[in-house]
């Protein structure tokens, strides 16, 4: 599952309207009404990204939205000023602007009623003891999730509100509801280990760094990704991808044990917690050299969510009495605020006493999440099985190449992180690098099939 979209998107790159010296797409650069029609019969595929974007708001706002896009009323200067910082490629679907430029202020406004005050919630506000400086804590360890998953943080959010339903996430993100249960206890791992300052307090350093690398960076970085981030941060470029995955789970495992301490999560709340940590850390993994599965099983939540969840009762629940503006969620949901700005959101949200704005973030979120995934052609359903995967079409043939044995290796790790087999990886790459340098090919043979 991966959220942060890094560099030039695959469809532009093989995209004859694509300036690679300037970087932008000449479609978007000058978007006078021709170009902009021309657009949606481009390889990115505009039309279904503003679907997949508006897909929790109804099909009636994203075609609302294509609307505004094709509006010859719309001067072209003043479209392409409104792009602000935004890429000037497919990735301009990805962030804020769609939600801002495209729907108008009524379709972007955080609807009542969708949750409900938790029962009780009247009678613990009462009980409240406030402690400003435990509430600043909690809302830096979880804008510090929100940094590097930007779907798991609202995934969070509700897991702390007692809203969580990995059902109604499944089909917001066109996922398995396993993929969705791991998904939330990593987010959950993550902010354990922000709010209680874990890193900071492992030895060695190495791995610490590697577990960081791994699991507290941006974009859920693949085995190999990791690594290669380790070597840097080391300068060590003869660092192995053996020696790092023993560097990794050692940091891994470290971090586990720290959790354990009494003045963190204590040893019964880790013990309810620590196989689901384990296998979303795949840790066990590491050590076999299989993948280990999702889980649809969750253990007891009950204690655990009390005491992940006590620094909610840091503030007065007037603290989240004054609901943020739409446009502030729909900039904070694709990370674009100042960071000072995005503490401020991320404080309302922990504290947001009707739910709203936790339940909009969710929902703008998981649309940035499922358009970036077909962006990049990543899938977020569980992996499959070997025997699945080799016959996912209808003409393949094996083959034979020589390679370096290293490349292969990092080719296997990456195949485990995304859940297939070195072949289907192999086939994948081979496809994307065709489709980057266009030539003729026979009748009949398409690289897409």
């Amino acid at each position: 599952m991966v959220e942060a979209a890094v560099g030039v998107p695959p469809c532009c790159a093989g995209c004859a309207q694509y300036d690679r010296d300037d970087g932008v797409c000449q479609l978007l650069a000058d978007p006078i009404l021709e170009q902009r029609r021309l657009l949606l019969t481009m390889p990115c595929e505009v039309q279904r990204l503003i679907q997949l974007r508006f897909r929790g708001a109804g099909p009636e706002v994203a075609q609302e939205a294509l609307g505004t896009w094709l509006s010859p009323d719309w001067d072209p200067d003043d479209l392409s000023l409104s792009y602000g910082k935004a890429p000037r490629d497919a990735r301009l679907w990805l962030g804020s602007w769609p939600y801002l430029y495209l729907v108008g202020a009524a379709r972007r406004a955080p609807r009542e009623g969708e949750r409900l005050v938790a029962e009780g919630a009247e009678e613990q506000a009462e009980s409240r003891q406030h402690d400003p400086a435990l509430a600043l804590r909690m809302t830096r360890a979880l804008e510090k999730v929100h940094r590097i998953d930007p779907v798991g943080y609202p995934m969070l959010l509700d897991f702390l509100r007692d809203h969580f339903d990995a059902q109604a996430w499944a089909a917001t993100l066109d996922c398995g509801a396993a993929s969705v249960t791991d998904r939330k206890y990593l987010a959950i791992y993550r902010y354990a280990v922000y709010f209680h300052e874990v890193v900071e307090g492992m030895a060695p350093h190495e791995a610490a760094l590697a577990l960081a690398t791994r699991r507290l960076s941006p974009g859920d970085p693949t085995e190999h990704a990791a690594l290669e981030a380790t070597r840097v941060a080391l300068s060590s470029p003869e660092l192995a991808l053996a020696e790092w995955r023993g560097l990794y789970r050692e940091g891994a495992m470290m971090s586990l044990a720290l959790l354990a301490a009494p003045e963190a999560l204590g040893e019964a709340t880790l013990a309810e917690l620590g196989p689901a940590f384990r296998r979303v850390l795949q840790v066990d993994a590491i050590s076999s050299g299989q993948r280990v599965l999702p889980s649809t099983t969750d253990p007891g939540e009950r204690s655990p969510r009390q005491r992940l969840a006590a620094p909610l009762r840091a503030l007065p629940r007037s603290a989240g009495a004054d609901h943020v503006e739409p446009e502030l969620l729909i900039a904070h949901a694709a990370n674009e605020l100042p960071p000072e700005q995005a503490l401020f959101v991320t404080r309302h949200l922990a504290f947001c006493t009707d739910g709203r704005c936790p339940a909009w973030l969710a929902e703008v979120a998981a649309g940035m999440a499922v358009a970036r995934d077909a962006l990049y052609d990543h899938r977020r359903d569980e992996p499959v099985e070997a025997s699945v995967a080799s016959v996912a079409s209808e003409r393949e043939s094996a083959r034979t190449f020589e390679c370096r044995d290293g490349l292969w290796e990092i080719f296997e790790a990456m195949a485990r992180d995304e859940g297939t087999t070195p072949d289907r990886l192999i086939a994948e790459a081979m496809r994307v690098y065709a489709q980057q340098r266009p030539r003729a090919t026979g009748p009949g043979v398409s690289i897409d099939s």
